[in-house]
């Protein structure tokens, strides 16, 4: 089976680790003289900020997300039973620097094995071209952007998600994700 996995509140706990950094950086504090971008009129100071962190603080804080539990076990034993595992990430260089190779490093540390990585934000031509059964994603909008393209989505529950109606079948955990793979034929 080819399994598209997404990395951000799938195989890591990205918001719940950078949200709180996120809104420190965004508003150290609201005096207008920290502001970077006083005279730049094609962006606000928090979108302008926002992007500044995404290029300048992205690596070192994300690289210190640790895996959600059970990923790394569980996508390793998916591999070793000889299913693809094909990353799809959204990050890409337009909104982050060196994506793919910080994704590369970081999945490498973490000990998470893969066949390939993609970074963009077109997760439906991905799956379309590498023939994925199965995608495993936090973002309903994801979801529903490759439905049609794939067999079969599996939605990780997140805090973003939570409230979201969607129709997908939710899951939790890493373990109720490899109890998913083995209950169905894809």
């Amino acid at each position: 089976m080819n399994i598209g996995i997404d990395i951000d509140d799938t195989i890591i706990e990205t918001a719940e680790f950078v949200t709180p950094r996120l809104s420190e950086f965004l508003s150290p504090n609201k005096d207008a003289s920290n502001n970077p971008f006083p005279s730049d009129p094609r962006l606000a100071a928090d979108k302008a900020r926002e992007m500044i962190f995404n290029k300048e603080a992205f690596e070192k804080i994300m690289s210190e997300i640790p895996p959600k539990p059970d990923a790394k076990k569980i996508i390793g034993k998916l591999k070793a039973e000889g299913h693809k595992i094909i990353i799809i990430t959204a990050r890409d260089e337009s909104v982050y620097k060196g994506a793919f190779e910080f994704s590369s490093r970081q999945l490498k540390k973490l000990g998470i094995e893969y066949d390939k990585l993609f970074c963009s934000f077109d997760k439906r031509k991905i799956c379309a071209e590498e023939k994925i059964d199965l995608f495993i994603d936090d973002s309903v909008e994801n979801l529903q952007m490759v439905k049609g393209a794939v067999k079969k989505v599996l939605l990780f529950n997140s805090k973003a998600n939570k409230k979201q109606e969607c129709g997908f079948t939710r899951v939790s955990s890493w373990k109720e994700i490899y109890d998913f793979i083995n209950s169905v034929k894809i």
